[in-house]
Order: structure tokens, then C-alpha cells, then sequence
């Protein structure tokens, strides 16, 4: 046998038992990969408002609430506010969705929300803005995030319905008249009802606050040389309300060189364009000129003091 012939013959024994080892690895692989398999895995329902941080999906709900909770596998707070959202998966307001997002795997989201620490839930408006960031080290639940982010829907107004009650004919004897006497006969002057207030005791209706008013642009011009601040107020929220009702409560607190122009959320989209304002109990105070000074979400400080402290 020539010298060629003799090498071939001996690398043809390694090359059949690399073949076998390959075959074997190949095996051992797929046995691991089906045991695998079969272990029962968690899976959330298909319809759930808790998922994956996904961009199309991200588009696709902008019409619900958005929260976008950075979490990280190897952060103990993340992974406990985690296992309390999958635990309370039904406790998640039918309009909201809640995105997972790595923390690690998207810079570029944190960056544009301005997250530098996992745990961080921040929820966006319908534009993908950013409305409030929540750093929910310490209070790791889901009941959390809802008391900390979830803005009420408005309620509907119900139309008042009028009164079903059996009316009773003009020329129908009422209960209080005697048998026989007619309708026309009329009550003595003196037997009126002593409750209903006389003119002298009603009293004129308490005139409005010059410093606390309901928006309008004539006003607002009106009082270009005092300070203007902007509360951004609607009915159907409960921190708008509380806020209302402590100014309220407090008028004669109010700088006597300021004016807080209540303007409602809803019918006030212009306005909520020129100053940036994208959620209610925002308070914008504005210069001479009409140009923002400063913004402040009274949000857990719903009181005239907060808003004196924050922009007086």
C-alpha cells in the first residue's frame, strides 16, 4: 500500500467515530429538548392585559392606558412585582395593558422615557408621551401601579328623567280639601307652609372669588398683570375634586396678586396643546405674556398650600 493510501486508511477510523459522537450529542440534545418540553410551562391567558413589551402590539392599544414596567430577571423588585402582577392578572382595569420591558434589551425606550433604574413603571398617553414615571421600589404589587397611575374614565352624565308620578287633574279635589269643597276654593293667606323662606330671608347668592374663576379668554386677558395659574380641572376625577374643593375651601389664602383660572380638561384641548398639559390636576403658571412659567401635576398634594409652595 503506497504512502496516500496508508494516511486515508487511518483517519478513516476518527472520521466514523466523530460521526458517532455527533449522532450521539445529536440524540442526547433532542431527549433534553422533548423531557423539556413536556414539563407543564406558566402561560398567561391569550387575552391578557399584561404582556411582552412588542412595538406593533404597543401601537395597536392606543386606546387603552398604557404602563411600560422595566423589569429585569436579576433584580429582586422586579421579579416581586412580577409575580404579584401574574398573581392578580384579573385585578388589571379592562383599560389598561401593562408592557414588560427588558431592562437591559431597550436602551433606546429608556432613554426616551428617561428610566435609569429598573422597576420603573412609566404610563403614556394616546401619543406615546410619557404622563407619570413610578419607581415602585417598596410597594412591589399591582395594586400599587393602579392607585399610582390609573386615571377614571369620565362618568355619563344620566339625563334626569321627569317625575313618573300620577299627575292629578287641575280640577281634582286634592286630599287636604274637605268632601264636597271645589278646587277653586283657595287656602288662608296665614296658613302658608312656615318653612319656605320669606323675602327677607333669603339671602343674595355669595358673589364669585376674583381669584378663583372659571376660565374664559376675556378673563384671562383681563388679569395679564397678576399671576395666572391654570388648573386643569375635570369632574370625573377624584384629585381634581379634591383640589377643587380645598382651594375652594381656602379662597381667602390665595395671593391677592394671583388668579387660578379653573379650566376644564375635556373642552379645553387647545389650551392643553399650548402648554404641554396631558393629564388633569396639572396647574400651569404663565407669565404676562401668556407664556408657560412652570407646570405642577398636583397629584397626592391636592391643596391650595402644594400649589402656593410649588408656584407663588
Amino acid at each position: 500500500m503506497d504512502e496516500p493510501a496508508a494516511k486515508a486508511a487511518s483517519k478513516t477510523p476518527l472520521i466514523a467515530v466523530a460521526a458517532v459522537l455527533a449522532v450521539l450529542i445529536l440524540i442526547i440534545g433532542a431527549v433534553f429538548a422533548l423531557k423539556g418540553s413536556g414539563e407543564p410551562t406558566a402561560s398567561r391567558p391569550a387575552d391578557s392585559r399584561y404582556i411582552d413589551w412588542d412595538e406593533a402590539a404597543f401601537t395597536d392599544h392606543t386606546d387603552d392606558q398604557r404602563w411600560l414596567y422595566f423589569h429585569a430577571d436579576w433584580c429582586p423588585n422586579c421579579r416581586a412585582l412580577n409575580a404579584d402582577i401574574e398573581a392578580n392578572l384579573d385585578d388589571i382595569p379592562t383599560d389598561v395593558i401593562i408592557f414588560k420591558v427588558d431592562y437591559d434589551d431597550n436602551q433606546d425606550l429608556k432613554e426616551r422615557y428617561g428610566v435609569n433604574r429598573q422597576t420603573t413603571v412609566v404610563s403614556v398617553d394616546e401619543n406615546g408621551e410619557q404622563l407619570e414615571s413610578f419607581l415602585a421600589v417598596g410597594s412591589e404589587t399591582l395594586a400599587a401601579l393602579v392607585e399610582r397611575l390609573y386615571i377614571e374614565p369620565p362618568v355619563a352624565e344620566v339625563e334626569e328623567m321627569p317625575d313618573s308620578g300620577n299627575v292629578m287633574p287641575d280640577d281634582a279635589p286634592s286630599s287636604d280639601q274637605n268632601p264636597g269643597s271645589t278646587g277653586s276654593e283657595q287656602a288662608p293667606a296665614d296658613s302658608q307652609d312656615e318653612t319656605e323662606p320669606t323675602d327677607e330671608e333669603q339671602t343674595a347668592p355669595e358673589p364669585p372669588n376674583p381669584r378663583y374663576v372659571e376660565w374664559s379668554e376675556a378673563a384671562f386677558a383681563e388679569h395679564a398683570s397678576r399671576q395666572r395659574w391654570l388648573n386643569f380641572h375635570a369632574d370625573w376625577c377624584p384629585n381634581c375634586r379634591a383640589l377643587d374643593a380645598n382651594i375652594r375651601a381656602n379662597l381667602d389664602d390665595i395671593p391677592s396678586d394671583v388668579v387660578i383660572f379653573k379650566v376644564d380638561y375635556d373642552d379645553n384641548q387647545a389650551l392643553r396643546q399650548q402648554y404641554g398639559v396631558n393629564r388633569q390636576t396639572t396647574v400651569v403658571s404663565v407669565d404676562g405674556s401668556g407664556e408657560k412659567i412652570k407646570s405642577f401635576l398636583a397629584v397626592n398634594s391636592e391643596t391650595l398650600a402644594a400649589l402656593i409652595g410649588e408656584l407663588y
